[in-house]
């Protein structure tokens, strides 16, 4: 159980270009190629990558993936997803200012032409999590849903990932449940959560007063004028270092 003082936007990880709101949906979504705990690339979704020329690069895709409602990933959600994310109402797109195009060699290699070298491309689709062609079709969410015209969709507030957790419930502003995906495909799994209670708790003062009573576990962000006394609280553990 832990709280924020605000909630994810929105559960489309192409609706704003935002640390917090794409690190909650990571484990729910995933990127082609992910960080590990000592932030170098590592695969994901794909399980090699490279340039085959200068400008232009390949990805071949780990096999035997399902998306939470149990579809299959391949080649298509890639293209999709990448050309969504690129496209209309998305506020990912500065991550594409150098892709030409994506195409589909077969079900499990895709390749991206580049207009100039961009030796960075992995490295900043690592922020691009990949859905699912079919369910944002069925769904009519083949467009993100532009959060600056408050406009929604169906994936403002559902979510159907491949990740490590899947969305139990969800009430925007209030609480979001995730629970552990049993059927995920990576197997090193270095946790012990079944379930997970995200909560919004805008007041610093409720919020701190939540942790002390033991009403929540975990708290971000941690307000500055509370840190020494928490410190010192035989019951809590202040947590601090540099962010990215």
């Amino acid at each position: 159980r832990w709280a924020n003082d605000g909630d994810v936007n929105s559960l489309d990880p192409y609706a704003r270009n935002e640390t917090f709101l794409l690190a909650f949906l990571q484990n729910i979504y995933e990127p082609l190629a992910r960080r590990n705990k000592e932030l170098q690339l590592e695969p994901a979704l794909a399980e090699k990558w490279g340039q085959v020329s200068p400008t232009r690069w390949f990805f071949d895709l780990r096999r035997d993936v399902k998306f939470h409602d149990g579809s299959s990933f391949n080649a298509d959600d890639v293209v999709f997803s990448i050309n969504r994310a690129n496209g209309k109402g998305s506020n990912m797109q500065t991550y594409f200012s150098t892709m030409k195009e994506i195409v589909k060699v077969n079900d499990y290699r895709v390749e991206v032409e580049t207009n100039v070298p961009d030796p960075l491309l992995a490295s900043k689709w690592a922020q691009i999590f990949i859905m699912s062609k079919t369910w944002a079709e069925k769904n009519k969410a083949m467009e993100v849903s532009d959060l600056t015209k408050n406009e929604e969709n169906f994936a403002t507030r559902n979510a159907n990932g491949s990740g490590p957790f899947v969305v139990k419930t969800r009430e925007p502003d209030v609480k979001t449940v995730l629970v552990r995906n049993e059927a995920w495909w990576d197997k090193k799994v270095e946790h012990n959560l079944g379930t997970v209670e995200f909560s919004r708790v805008a007041n610093a003062a409720t919020r701190v007063a939540a942790l002390r009573a033991g009403q929540i576990d975990m708290m971000y962000t941690v307000p500055p004028q509370d840190t020494e006394t928490l410190a010192k609280d035989e019951n809590t553990k202040v947590i601090e270092g540099p962010e990215t």
